[in-house]
């Protein structure tokens, strides 16, 4: 049998202080699988985190400075993260038609 989750009370910002920025988002602990072996996150919240940045709304930021293969084994890390088969994400190619 399963529990409902718990209800969580959500403040308003609104009546806060603004707060600098050192102190504005707690730093989490990163899952060492979204780490390079050179210590470089493949994500983050903050875009500073990153070496080259993409905005992808909500406060989340992705490294775009990757191999193709880097791009391959994160696909599969995000599958296995959030419990997906390799099965359930597909790349359809097709050829460049503006290629010379």
């Amino acid at each position: 049998m399963r529990s409902e989750p718990a209800v969580v009370a959500v403040r308003s910002r609104a009546a806060e202080p603004p707060r600098r920025r050192a102190e504005a988002e707690p730093r989490h602990e990163m899952n060492p699988d979204f780490i390079s072996s050179r210590g470089y996150r493949y994500s983050s919240r903050q875009r500073e985190d990153l070496r080259a940045a993409a905005d992808f709304g909500r406060g989340v930021f992705a490294e775009t400075n990757l191999s193709a293969n880097q791009i391959r084994d994160n696909i599969a890390r995000l599958l296995e993260a959030f419990g997906l088969p390799r099965d359930a994400f597909a790349v359809f190619l097709r050829e460049d038609r503006d290629a010379g």
